[in-house]
């Protein structure tokens, strides 16, 4: 599912109109349609409802809206931020139609609004329908829309109303979910054929509510779509990468189920690569390798005998010795360049001289041998003040980091990255010509080639020390499946993110150990049940006719 900015909306609307005939009315009257069977599934008895309706297009669709409401017998006020003579277009023509009926519409004023009269009328509503702007939304609400906002957010608060908002909450940008301001809070948003980035980016993404996705009709296979690049991480699109992944005969064996090795570790950081290699077992790969110093190995081999070892070294030991070299050499020889293979490279390894010869004799054997690096923690903070070890780097590699370490790589703040999360992964990511994960809520997968990826899952179970170790070894594990460095980071992060949401609300402390332990029942179930998609088709528009069944008019 393509995630689109304000402009690509707009090139989608103008495409339908121009290629396929479809009027803007015809349009309008599906998208209006579409939000009233949400509110019909939502709230299947008749409820008191207040549509709050702007000037441009998202007016006109919330009068349609409540055109519909009010003939299946709801009841319903509109409030319009301008006297009816001054609309234009569609939205005109829609507002004429809800007139004629003799539906109660209200224009709001600074004196009625003042006297308190309008604030009785939201207070008054069950549910309210956010309709003064959409995706064309940019800048910052001023005037009496911005004390809308701020009355129906109080409300809300109080639990007093329900709010809807069409298609983006009033106030969030639509391109990059950014919030001057004052911005409503919705319980709901019914949006139209594709979700909107600004809708899964923050601070605009806690605006949002629970998102509803429908399809009203626009062409969504023209030419400028095509060049989206652009997609929601969710269950169409990962099932069929799973799928690759786990295509094994029944007579398989573990060398076939690929080989991770796991290298990091130093002292008082031990626990770290552990994290990794048990994520990667959990996560299917048949072996698992950790490279340690001789110092780290024997607490890791005791407490858990699946894992097996190669010692790299002492902790001491700068530079690496000639013996330490051939031993890593051999190893990828003789373990690696046979079988599917992923090196995950960083965990817990530290900063040191040693650290610094590590990474850089890591990269040059994984380079050598063709091997994909998952690069993750202290790898790459080695690579940011090592800029040289870049030219190690191969198109196999991906980076993990989150925003701090991101800001080192890139020389940026962590406000400036976090304010500019998509852009700021794509341009390392293109920079470097490797694969970016740029982890925290949302996070974002970014490959060289302009392919962009976010992924919904917002949870704090994941905010736990470990959990990017975590991260490294599931996604370690499907690339030494087969997985493609892009498969293998889509794959990684989602099921990251779906054994985060299978602990629910807790509030108490889940551990990394706590999800590595949960793995395979969460990849299990992702086969197993037969789930609907995260945002359904609630309503469909064929052809120039319009197609529902809870909403018979028209």
């Amino acid at each position: 599912m393509k995630l689109l900015t304000r402009d690509e909306m707009k090139a989608c609307d103008e495409a339908t109109f121009a290629q396929l005939g479809v009027t803007s009315r015809a349009v309008m009257e599906s998208a209006g349609r579409a939000v009233a069977t949400v509110l019909l599934q939502l709230f299947p008895s008749p409820r008191r409802v207040c549509v709050l309706a702007g000037s441009g297009n998202n007016g006109g669709d919330a009068f349609v809206v409540a055109r519909v409401l009010h003939q299946l017998g709801w009841e319903v006020v509109t409030c319009c931020t301008k006297p009816l003579e001054e609309l234009r277009g569609d939205a005109a023509a829609n507002a004429q139609s809800l007139v004629t009926l003799g539906a109660e519409v209200q224009i709001v004023t600074d004196e009625n609004w003042t006297n308190g009269e309008l604030q009785g009328v939201i207070r008054a509503a069950e549910v309210c329908i956010d309709g003064l702007y959409g995706t064309g939304f940019h800048g910052k609400l001023t005037g009496v829309e911005e004390e809308l906002a701020q009355f129906l957010n109080a409300g809300r608060e109080l639990g007093d109303t329900l709010v809807v908002a069409i298609d983006m909450p009033s106030g969030v940008d639509a391109s990059t979910g950014s919030v001057s301001g004052e911005a409503i809070q919705a319980d709901y948003t019914v949006t139209f054929q594709f979700p909107k980035l600004g809708q899964l980016l923050f601070p605009g993404a806690l605006h949002v509510g629970e998102l509803y996705v429908v399809d009203i009709g626009l062409w969504s296979e023209s030419p400028g779509l095509r060049s989206v690049h652009r997609e929601l991480v969710e269950q169409t699109l990962i099932t069929p990468l799973y799928r690759r992944a786990l295509s094994l005969p029944a007579d398989s064996h573990k060398g076939q189920r690929g080989h991770v090795f796991v290298v990091g570790g130093s002292e008082g950081h031990y626990g770290a690569p552990t994290l990794s290699a048990q994520a990667a077992l959990k996560s299917g790969a048949g072996l698992v390798t950790m490279g340690l110093s001789r110092e780290g190995i024997s607490g890791s081999t005791r407490a858990f005998p699946e894992l097996m070892t190669l010692t790299i070294g002492t902790e001491s030991e700068v530079p690496l010795s000639p013996s330490t070299v051939e031993a890593l050499n051999r190893f990828c020889r003789e373990r690696l360049d046979s079988h599917p293979a992923s090196m995950v490279v960083g965990p817990g390894l530290g900063t040191s001289a040693r650290s610094e010869s590590l990474l850089q004799l890591i990269l040059e054997t994984a380079r050598g041998f063709n091997i994909p690096v998952i690069l993750d923690a202290d790898g790459l903070n080695i690579l940011a003040a090592h800029p040289e070890l870049w030219q190690l780097v191969s198109p196999q590699t991906i980076l993990t980091p989150h925003p701090g370490e991101m800001a080192r790589l890139t020389g940026l703040s962590t406000h400036a990255i976090q304010n500019d999360r998509p852009g700021t992964a794509l341009r390392l990511s293109k920079e470097r010509r490797c694969w970016v994960i740029l982890k925290g809520a949302r996070t974002i997968i970014a490959g060289p080639l302009g392919e962009l990826y976010v992924n919904p899952t917002v949870t704090p179970v994941l905010a736990t020390a470990g959990s990017g170790d975590v991260l490294a070894g599931i996604i370690g594990a499907f690339v030494a499946r087969g997985s493609s460095p892009g498969e293998g980071a889509l794959l990684g992060v989602f099921f990251h993110g779906e054994v985060g949401e299978s602990f629910g609300t807790t509030k108490g402390g889940v551990t990394a150990s706590d999800l590595i332990a949960a793995l395979p029942k969460v990849i299990d179930a992702f086969c197993e049940r037969d789930r609907r998609l995260m945002y359904p088709v609630i309503y469909r528009l064929v052809g120039a006719d319009f197609v529902s069944e809870q909403v018979g008019v028209g």
